[in-house]
């Protein structure tokens, strides 16, 4: 009952300008700057946002219920004199088919790289939501979601499907989805031919604020056997989650995860354990940093590693443009528990990837990787500057993949050694 409320631990802070309304006093035009902050309070990165929600013909874009029907919006930075505005990213989003909660039952969002106009355009995607379960339906979870993303502005070219399926038994009395099936298909660009990649089964468990608070999600690579000629399934990945914290959003800032593997005599055994901790979440989804201590065992006491990743440079649509990975050998404490933080200890390297140029599918096609290796003491052991170009199949495993390093970081000179590395013959990890 007390009167004052002190705020601890800052992850981030949105500062909102309404330039401008509707009659009914919806925001028309809004600038949005967002700062987001590590755990010792200094800040890993500013993003800029401008929304405009108006229709391609200049009417508002909202309906007579204050829904938003059409927003367009930019992500941009600015340039080194401080003051020109460079576009990075814009989004245009189209809702439809609502229902009397609200819910979009068809959505379009397309996406340019740039401003937009057809030399910039990336891509188109659909959404299509079901909403069969009353109680889900008012909370905004759907029965079924079909979402498929195009290659061109006239969706004749598909790249990928994913539909996520929840049985209206499986809803749990507040409309949470207790078991879900998701499953994604890829297809070729030229004969339009779909293949099923992946098979996914989420198993979810919330507390009084709706939050999946533990969860078991298994993964299922899908492939046509050689022998049969017949889709098999192969369990890749198995997972057990506890998700002890969330944000504002729901983003899951404090988990850990249990991995398991079956051994030689069918069981199931652990196979690593990661303490993960996340902070200061994007509008794509993407945290700014995250924090990964991996052990070898149950009891968390023989540790692998931890790993500190900022993704410095997000874009709208979650392509991470700049990222730094930086390897610790420990941490302190060796299990930081359920604490909210993770203290690396014993810098072994870091390494600054700039992904220049991406495939459909958001995989990086072009990189520039600087690497700083460490000694015990800290000091620099040695610098290595790369530059890759890779190449994917439709699971997205790299088939090719060209390593250039040279002397400096400039990367004008020629390079000093290349390889080329080509992988065939996959099995389903």
């Amino acid at each position: 009952a007390s009167d004052t409320i002190n705020p601890v631990g800052q992850l981030s802070k949105e500062v909102i300008k309404n330039k401008s309304f509707d009659d009914f006093n919806n925001p028309l035009t809004q600038d949005i700057t967002s700062t987001y902050y590590k755990d010792d309070g200094s800040v890993i990165s500013i993003d800029y946002k401008s929304n405009d929600f108006h229709k391609e013909d200049g009417s508002a874009g909202y309906d007579i219920y204050g829904r938003v029907t059409s927003m367009t919006t930019q992500t941009f930075k600015y340039d080194t004199d401080g003051t020109t505005k460079i576009i990075i990213t814009t989004q245009i989003f189209n809702n439809s088919n609502f229902d009397e909660y609200g819910n979009a039952g068809f959505q379009t969002i397309t996406t340019y790289e740039g401003e937009a106009i057809d030399a910039n355009f990336s891509s188109i995607k659909t959404v299509e939501n079901h909403y069969d379960d009353p109680i889900a339906k008012k909370r905004g979870n759907a029965t079924g979601s079909i979402s498929i993303t195009y290659k061109d502005i006239n969706k004749s070219i598909k790249l990928e499907e994913t539909d996520t399926v929840t049985d209206p038994k499986d809803f749990d009395n507040n409309g949470n989805p207790l078991k879900q099936d998701q499953t994604s298909y890829r297809f070729d660009i030229n004969t339009q031919a779909k293949t099923q990649v992946s098979h996914t089964v989420i198993t979810s468990v919330y507390d009084l604020r709706n939050d999946a608070t533990s969860q078991n999600i298994k993964t299922y690579h899908v492939e046509i056997d050689a022998n049969t000629n017949k889709e098999a399934e192969t369990l890749i990945s198995d997972q057990d989650f506890t998700n002890r914290s969330f944000d504002a959003s729901h983003n899951v800032v404090n988990q850990m995860v249990i991995s398991y593997a079956v051994d030689k005599d069918g069981n199931r055994v652990v196979f690593d354990v990661k303490e993960i901790r996340s902070t200061a979440f994007r509008a794509s989804g993407v945290a700014s940093q995250v924090i990964t201590a991996t052990y070898s065992d149950a009891s968390k006491t023989k540790i692998i590693g931890v790993e500190v990743v900022i993704n410095s440079d997000v874009t709208a649509d979650g392509k991470i443009k700049e990222m730094t990975v930086t390897k610790y050998s420990g941490c302190n404490p060796l299990d930081p528990g359920a604490g909210d933080i993770i203290t690396p200890t014993g810098k072994l390297s870091e390494e600054v990837i700039k992904n220049k140029s991406f495939d459909n599918f958001n995989n990086p096609l072009t990189q520039d990787i600087t690497s700083t290796y460490y000694k015990d003491d800290g000091s620099v052991l040695s610098k290595e500057y790369k530059s890759n170009t890779l190449t994917y199949d439709v699971y997205n495993r790299t088939i090719g993949m060209i390593v250039r390093t040279f002397d400096s970081s400039e990367r004008t000179n020629p390079p000093v050694t290349t390889q080329i590395f080509a992988n065939s013959d996959f099995d389903a990890y």
